[in-house]
């Protein structure tokens, strides 16, 4: 069968060979001369005894091109994981799986000016946990992310600094503290605000600031005037940095609030200690004056800070005290802070207070600690512990709220 098929194949392979080659001969044959005819004389250049100059390559090298990254651009953003326990005396256990996602960048448009831009889950005005199962919006619904912050940052002088937009609060807040407005909130205004030095050691921070609660517009009465709702701040530190060391004294005027009916200043308002006149209204206005100092030291191979913050609403005769004092320990990798806080029924206006301390309400006392483990550079566990008591001049009802928090950021 071997020999058969090579019989069969032979023939073919050696005319396909033939075929091949045969333009190829063809050509090359009538292109050689004839044996008579004399040979052309070479050309003078090629008779040279000159050495032939070095072959060059036709295809040149591309450039180099050098990639620039645009170092104005900054991308930053974090992602919070979050375990939650809630226990009190008015309602059952619950526990809750949350998460929060931020967003944003900042662009500087030159040496002195720059716009900050940033994204955060949920609509909540000073929360921005998502609930994992949410039962207000089941059935895996896709989570909103909002806006968040949106400013310009103007900082022609170490002194003189402009925010304008939805802003961060800038406001000194010794330890943390969330007495007077919880740190997820974000004015809608401006500040103003600077540093410059008084001695060698020394120097005074001051800043002033305005931000819309509501705008109150009514298009039907012409002839009705209408308060819109603002929080004025202004704020004066003096600070030495040698010693670790601050002292300030701070006002925040929160206009026109007596009388509106509490859902109008905040979405899903509601009174939370506050004092109410009639039902669902505020009864006082609210205009708290604070001081506050921190003190920070070496010890145990860390740093350790001491913080207290004295609040008192000078616009009402109702209880209107607030105070919150602690201390923090920082040692890499491990961070640990305890508190204690007490906030009178009408010292705040409680739609705006801290949500973790005794669920976001006023005429409450009690403790918060932490303990915070650093697990690199850009991620951390932390474990925050709540024992508080609400509505303390009437049933005082114990409150307990542990968070578990695994975040990371970049």
């Amino acid at each position: 069968m071997g020999i058969i098929t090579f019989n069969f194949f032979l023939p073919i392979l050696i005319a396909t060979a033939l075929f091949r080659a045969a333009p190829a001969f063809a050509q090359g044959a009538a292109s050689q001369p004839a044996a008579a005819q004399p040979a052309a004389p070479l050309p003078a250049e090629a008779s040279s005894l000159d050495p032939a100059p070095p072959e060059t390559s036709s295809v040149e090298a591309a450039p180099v091109v050098e990639k620039k990254v645009d170092k104005s651009l900054k991308w930053k953003g974090d992602l919070r994981l979050r375990g939650q326990i809630e226990n009190t005396e008015a309602a059952d256990s619950r526990k809750t799986g949350r998460i929060r996602a931020r967003l944003g960048f900042r662009a500087d448009v030159s040496e002195t000016l720059g716009t900050e831009f940033r994204l955060a889950t949920t609509t909540n005005y000073r929360s921005t946990n998502q609930s994992l199962g949410d039962d207000k919006d089941p059935g895996f619904t896709r989570r909103y992310m909002g806006l968040d912050l949106a400013y310009a940052d103007w900082k022609p002088t170490s002194w003189f600094r402009l925010n304008a937009g939805r802003i961060p609060q800038w406001h000194q807040r010794p330890g943390g503290t969330q007495v007077l407005l919880d740190e997820d909130i974000a004015l809608e205004g401006y500040s103003v605000r600077g540093e410059a030095p008084l001695t060698e050691s020394w120097k005074i921070g001051w800043g002033v600031g305005s931000a819309l609660i509501r705008e109150n517009y009514d298009a039907l009465v012409y002839s009705e005037d209408h308060t819109d709702n603002f929080l004025h701040t202004g704020d004066l530190t003096f600070i030495n940095d040698d010693w670790k060391f601050k002292i300030g004294i701070s006002v925040f005027n929160f206009v026109g609030v007596q009388g509106r009916l509490f859902s109008e200043l905040a979405a899903g308002g509601a009174p939370l200690g506050n004092s109410e006149f009639p039902a669902g209204t505020v009864k006082n206005n609210f205009r708290p004056v604070r001081a506050y100092v921190d003190q920070g030291f070496a010890a145990l191979g860390g740093d350790m800070n001491l913080f207290a913050e004295r609040i008192v609403n000078e616009d009402t005769r109702d209880p209107n005290r607030a105070w919150w004092i602690g201390t923090g320990y920082s040692r890499k990798p491990w961070t640990a802070q305890i508190a204690y806080g007490e906030i009178e029924s009408d010292a705040v206006p409680a739609v705006f207070t801290f949500s973790d301390f005794a669920a976001g309400q006023t005429d409450t006392r009690g403790f918060m600690w932490s303990l915070q483990y650093q697990i690199n550079k850009n991620f951390n566990f932390k474990y925050t512990q709540f024992a508080n008591r609400q509505f303390v001049s009437e049933r005082n009802l114990q409150y307990v709220r542990t968070h578990l928090d695994l975040s990371g950021s970049f």
